[in-house]
């Protein structure tokens, strides 16, 4: 073997593992992309799903499908209609927490009488162990729905755990939720 081929070929070796090192460096540091999932629910399709009705939206399943409307829709023809008879729906639930998760939801929120603001998005662990809601409006559009907003970092100590996000009426009077949206974050490193 001559010299050349030898020298390439250990140099070649040397470039192999200096990138296989940096990408190593990379990806512990966490300069890497973290996972991103993005889920939606539009209160469109409703089907069976264990038995019971639920919301379909490209493979995601949400609770509440009995509850579906034509009486007010933000986009599309339905929506989610939440009262004392009901209080909860559109419920997405995420089985086992990594504990590297950082999860925003929106959902977009009608009262048709304008002064009942008591619909709520809610994140919790069975059990207790944590629970937490947002009617924070960040955004109005032109017909009266009102956006709201939460954002949850959830602990490492809950890995393993089942996170519920749901939306949750309070009160008797209907209030009316369409377009949830949730993004799904993983950090690479724990």
């Amino acid at each position: 073997m001559s010299a050349f081929v030898k020298t390439s070929i250990e140099f070649g070796l040397t470039l192999l593992f200096y990138g296989l090192l940096v990408a190593l460096l990379i990806g512990y540091i966490g300069l890497a992309d973290a996972e991103k999932q993005t889920i939606e629910c539009g209160a469109e399709r409703v089907v069976p799903h264990n038995g019971v009705a639920h919301f379909e939206s490209n493979g995601a399943y949400f609770s509440g499908g009995k509850a579906q409307t034509q009486q007010q829709a933000r986009s599309g023809n339905y929506s989610l209609e939440l009262s004392g008879q009901m209080p909860y729906g559109m419920s997405y639930s995420i089985p086992t927490l990594r504990g590297n998760e950082k999860i925003k939801l929106s959902v977009w929120r009608y009262a048709s009488n304008h002064k009942n603001k008591t619909g709520t998005l809610v994140a919790s662990i069975s059990g207790g162990l944590f629970w937490e809601g947002s009617d924070k409006v960040v955004e109005t559009d032109e017909n009266g729905w009102e956006k709201i907003e939460l954002t949850i970092d959830p602990l490492l100590q809950f890995r393993g755990k089942h996170l519920r996000l749901y939306c949750w009426n309070p009160s008797q009077e209907s209030i009316y939720f369409d377009d949830m949206h949730i993004e799904i974050e993983r950090e690479e490193k724990l």
